[in-house]
């Protein structure tokens, strides 16, 4: 706070200074020749009148130091007038009129001020010495003495008026809180590091600073980098020592870098748990703490600084710092999904929606942002010509082939996808899942919860209760085509087709092609007095070379398996894409000219009004000429 002041202080006097400059220059001009134009005059006259030489030499030697007389003509009077012809005081006459003073703004020298105020001294001491008795007068009268003295008293601090700006400078040079490292390079001792530099320590208290009535600490923050200022200007015009200007040049880019990571990091997090807590209040505790908003509108309108000859725009560097971290989450999201499998696709449409709404609470609060949906592009890298869809999709057709038809059984009860008792996936995800621990590594444990759902409490809550990470069902299907966004579904539903025609052509097709010609040509279905026991036990003996083949198991039965799992997990996307457009009905029945003809009537179910904005939009002609879906696969 005490460095804030005096910086604060010193920053509006120089400011002003352009203000208060010509007009102190002005009053001193005006003091200076009032005396010796006017206020001398009648000194000069007692001093003549009395014969006092000495004094009346002295008195006129005060006047000619400083007098600025008016000119003749108006034409000359930049340049200052002569001595008026008639002086009536030298003869110790009366008469004398008060002279007009010509107001300039150019005010007595230092050397000026120092002789006159020497000679004034001189004159004070000299009348006071030589007073007059009965038979002698003074030298100069006693009011006369008191107004020289007065004069003294009120330009005591005109050299320091007059050079405010160098004044200021030189009240508020805080060099010596920094400069340390002049006498470690003589001492040859160990350098200090940043932590121990005591501008970052206090800008760095006035960030984390969180206590009760302190939110105004946020304010001071910048301050204590005006430290490096001074000790920059004081290492090259004092000390002279360029080494010095150096340490103090790198440690500068380190502070400011770390200054705006931190500031960032507290604006990051009020937002992203701001937006927790919209979106799940359950899980936030109740009066859970946040950081002041106050606050963090400080540090959303920092302004900007001069350090070390250059501006920093301090506001939008935080800013660029925010977008950087909110698109570190996305990167996060998007990674954990990849490495942990498809059924986590429920917390990555969770993170999805954090990072949309803390992107849009801080446009609202006037941080430049880029535009969300270009930013999550660029994350899953949509925007790449090569890998058409990005990589979200290539994930989800690697992951369905790989990994989920494999290993996933489907419950028609609870119409979800569960791991079976026995899976064979075809691959692992090492590589993603070591890519994933580096990244957290890196980003360390406290901002690992950060960039999932804010505070470590409710990313725990979340993941615990709000998703379920053992199963695919309706929801995820939902959550799936939020996050791959409907333009790409088709190209989804495209690859399950491959990968169906796939599984038909290559591990299903061969077998049946091999089976038939040993199937016994004399099989037929027995009569049912025989019972279902009897049946199966004439079929299993019939078909006992089949019922024995190895490969049966693991080959056409899990190509059925796999076949049954795909069906089934388009059909869960063909429901949620039924929902989605139903959804969507009211915003895009003016886009298709549908606003009367398909208006949906209270009593339709959601089905059927999405079923007819599906028709209305043709998507099954615009995916792809045949079509797509369900009706595609069958």
């Amino acid at each position: 706070e005490v460095v804030g002041l005096i910086k604060g202080l010193a920053g509006q006097v120089k400011t002003l200074e352009h203000v208060t400059a010509p007009v102190v220059r002005l009053h001193f001009h005006q003091q200076v020749q009032e005396l010796v134009q006017n206020s001398i005059t009648p000194m000069i006259k007692h001093a003549a009148k009395k014969t006092k030489k000495e004094m009346t030499d002295m008195l006129l030697i005060l006047r000619t130091i400083a007098a600025d007389w008016k000119a003749a003509t108006i034409a000359a009077d930049w340049q200052g007038g002569r001595e008026p012809a008639a002086q009536p005081e030298l003869q110790g006459k009366s008469g004398a009129e008060a002279r007009v003073i010509v107001a300039r703004k150019t005010p007595p020298s230092n050397s000026q001020f120092v002789l006159m105020r020497a000679l004034i001294t001189r004159i004070v001491s000299r009348a006071e010495t030589h007073r007059g008795g009965y038979f002698s007068t003074d030298e100069l009268k006693k009011d006369d003495g008191k107004i020289l003295k007065a004069w003294v008293r009120s330009t005591w601090h005109a050299d320091g008026l007059l050079r405010l700006g160098t004044v200021v400078d030189t009240a508020s040079d805080l060099s010596d809180l920094y400069l340390r490292e002049f006498y470690l390079e003589m001492t040859k001792a160990i350098q200090f590091p940043i932590s121990s530099s005591f501008p970052w320590i206090l800008s760095s208290f006035a960030i984390k600073d969180s206590r009760s009535g302190k939110a105004r600490m946020a304010e001071q923050a910048l301050f204590p980098l005006e430290i490096y200022n001074d000790a920059a200007a004081r290492a090259l015009s004092a000390l002279k020592q360029r080494h010095i200007y150096m340490e103090i040049e790198a440690e500068v880019q380190i502070c400011i870098s770390q200054f705006l990571e931190l500031a960032a990091r507290k604006v990051y997090s009020h937002y992203r748990q701001r937006a927790a807590a919209l979106l799940f209040p359950s899980a936030v505790a109740e009066g859970a703490a946040l950081l002041e908003a106050s606050r963090v509108r400080v540090l959303l309108r920092l302004p900007a600084m001069q350090i070390l000859g250059r501006t920093v725009e301090m506001a939008t560097a935080v800013g660029e710092q925010v977008a950087l971290l909110l698109r570190k989450s996305m990167l996060l999201a998007v990674m954990r999904f990849e490495a942990k499998g498809l059924c986590r696709v429920r917390e990555l449409a969770a993170l999805h929606r954090m990072a949309s709404v803390t992107h849009r609470l801080l446009v609202q609060d006037g941080v430049h942002l880029p535009d969300f949906g270009e930013t999550w592009a660029e994350v899953v890298e949509a925007l790449n010509a090569i890998a058409v869809g990005g990589r979200l999709v290539k994930h989800v057709v690697v992951e369905l082939s790989a990994f989920f038809l494999p290993s996933m059984t489907f419950q028609e009860a609870t119409r979800t996808f569960k791991e079976g008792a026995v899976g064979f996936p075809l691959s692992d995800r090492s590589e993603e899942e070591s890519e994933l621990r580096k990244m957290e590594e890196d980003s360390g444990r406290s901002m690992h919860f950060l960039h999932l759902f804010g505070t470590k409490a409710v990313t725990e809550t979340v993941t615990r209760d709000l998703l379920t990470t053992e199963e695919f069902g309706p929801a995820h299907a939902i959550d799936l085509i939020e996050v791959l966004g409907l333009e790409n579904v088709g190209l989804l539903l495209t690859s399950c087709q491959d990968l169906l025609s796939e599984r038909l052509t290559q591990g299903v097709l061969p077998y049946v092609l091999k089976i038939i010609p040993g199937v016994p040509r004399d099989t037929k279905l027995q009569s049912f007095k025989y019972g279902v026991d009897g049946l199966l036990k004439y079929l299993e003996a019939k078909l006992v070379d089949l019922i024995t083949y190895s490969d049966l198991k693991w080959g056409v039965l899990q190509s059925l398996r796999e076949l049954g799992n795909l069906v089934c997990f388009v059909r869960l996307l063909e429901e949620a894409l039924t929902l989605s457009y139903a959804k969507a009905a009211t915003s895009l029945q003016p886009l298709v000219g549908a606003e009367n003809k398909h208006r949906t009537p209270p009593s339709d179910t959601a089905h059927e009004a999405g079923a007819r904005v599906k028709d209305s939009l043709k998507l099954g002609s615009a995916a792809g000429g045949d079509g797509w879906g369900l009706g595609a696969l069958q």
